[in-house]
Parts: structure tokens; sequence; C-alpha cells
């Protein structure tokens, strides 16, 4: 079954997930697109008659399933939004540096925070519903035939791996946007270390680049460190598009 094949195929790229420090926007992206193919191909299969005759005696079990699926389409419109948030905010602190307003760049952490906060709520309602589908699916009755147990548990699979793709996606994007303010002695400690940036857990690469560290003290930055992080900061606009461009496949948002 092809449909069967690619959720493999996409619970071993989630199975083999990058290091923390290699976690990129194009890494993400090729799991989405995988996740749409995944989408694609369970649409396909729901139009065969065979499997539609297949489900209609397990009417309890095909609402629980499109229960879960309406609840992953609801978190996607709310993931999308939350992406045009993102992006509006990049865009008017990107203006801020250019201006080399540290009031305005401060407010940008603040309200990342908030949408970091936001994320981290989608990826605690993908977790639940992978939770309700480890359960959903009781052994089939000695009458049923194998092949209609096996849409059964695809349909499983296939919300499990669209929830567990979620997860790694809405934390990498949380974790990546939870800015924390150093303090004084931290400050101090900035300026006298390298421009290297840490690595935080799960974060996705590009994110984690606009720090705290590049967009602190602006008044003092020359021209050219002033440029680079610039030119960071519309790397990471290009990501956002690129993640936003993707998503919207998922599940048809």
């Amino acid at each position: 079954m092809k449909l069967r094949d690619e959720i493999n195929e996409l619970k071993s790229w989630a199975s083999s997930s990058k290091p923390d420090n290699h976690r990129t926007s194009a890494w993400l992206c090729e799991g989405l697109s995988q996740l749409t193919n995944v989408q694609e191909s369970l649409d396909d299969l729901l139009q065969l008659p065979q499997a539609r005759e297949s489900l209609c005696p397990n009417h309890d079990l095909i609402e629980k399933f499109l229960d879960d699926f309406l609840s992953l389409v609801d978190v996607y419109g709310i993931f999308q939004t939350l992406l045009l948030t993102l992006k509006q905010e990049h865009l008017a602190a990107q203006v801020a540096v250019r201006k080399r307003d540290d009031s305005k760049t401060a407010l940008y952490f603040k309200n990342l925070k908030k949408v970091a906060k936001d994320f981290g709520q989608l990826e605690s309602s993908v977790q639940s519903i992978a939770g309700r589908q480890l359960v959903i699916l009781s052994p089939p009755a000695p009458a049923a035939a194998e092949e209609d147990a096996e849409i059964a548990r695809v349909l499983r699979d296939a919300i499990q791996v669209t929830a567990s793709i979620s997860v790694v996606l809405f934390n990498g994007l949380s974790v990546s946007l939870a800015f924390r303010k150093p303090s004084c002695l931290g400050l101090i400690s900035l300026v006298k270390s390298s421009k290297k940036i840490a690595i935080v857990k799960g974060g996705i690469q590009e994110f984690q680049q606009v720090s705290f560290q590049n967009l602190w003290g602006l008044q003092r930055k020359g021209e050219e460190e002033l440029k680079l992080t610039l030119k960071i900061m519309h790397e990471l606009e290009d990501c956002i598009r690129g993640i936003g461009a993707v998503g919207r496949e998922c599940l048809g948002v």
C-alpha cells in the first residue's frame, strides 16, 4: 500500500532527527512535504469504494478518526495565523534594526515570547491527539478481514505520524522563539564573549541565529555588524515564508 510506505518513510525521517545544531528550516520543510504526501495518499485511499465499504460498519471508530482529523485541521489553521503574526513582528523588527531602535527590538522580544507560548500550546494539543490515537484502535473482530483491519490501522497511523511531525514543528518554533533576556551579569558576559549563538535543544537553526545577543545594543553596533544582523534577519524572513508555504499544503489549510 502506497500510503503505508509513505507513513513508514515519514516515521524514519522523524526517528532519525538531526542533532540540535543541524535542525534547519529546509530539513523541517522536507518533513512537512512528506507529510503532505501522506495526507494526499490518505485522501486517495478514502475515495476508493472498497475503503468506504470497509469503514462503514465501524461508525464509532470513524467518528473518532474524523474528530481527530478536524482537530488537526483546526490546529494548522491556528498555526498559519501564528506564522502571519510572527512574520509581521519580524518585519517590524527589521525596521527597528535599521533605525537602531532598541526600544522596538525589546518589544519584539516581548511579543515573540507570547508567540512562542502559543506554539507550545499547539504542541500540547497535538500530543493530546496522538495520545488518544494510541488507544482508539481495538483489536479487530475475528470475523473482520485482515484488509479491513489494515485500513483502520493505516488511518490511525496517518493521524499519529501527522501529530508526531507537528510536535517537531511546533516544539522547534516554540523553543527557538522563547528568547531569554540575560541578567546584568549575562549582558556583561555577552559583550566580552565571542559571537557564537547558543543552540537550544530541539530548536531550528535559522531562528536561533536571531538572538538577544545580536539585536542588543544597536546604537553601539558598527555598520558592517548591523548589515550582518539585517542579513540574518532577512534569511529568517525567507525561512518563515518557506515554512508557511509548505505548511499550507498540510491538511489542506
